[in-house]
């Protein structure tokens, strides 16, 4: 990769997501790496089809950004209903 090049690419952003639509009664959590909050529904949208399950449009979610910036675990699910 050139200096310009390095210049000109932003920074991946992580999203998890704990709310899309899912196949019942197991749950979901998906991650996604994306350049923008935008780009992060397109893609996580784009595997939902793939799968047979509803995009946001039709089936709002949530997006939360995880800061990448200190040490963390988070749970995403941990089976309680």
């Amino acid at each position: 990769m050139t200096e310009g090049n390095a210049a000109t690419q932003q920074r991946m952003r992580l999203f998890v997501c704990t709310d899309h639509a899912e196949f019942y009664p197991v749950g979901c959590a998906s991650i996604v790496l994306a350049e923008s909050e935008g780009q992060a529904v397109g893609l996580l949208d784009a595997m939902l089809k793939l799968r047979g399950l509803a995009p946001s449009d039709e089936h709002p979610y949530h997006l939360t950004e995880v800061a990448m910036e200190k040490p963390q675990a988070i749970i995403l699910r941990d089976g309680e209903y």
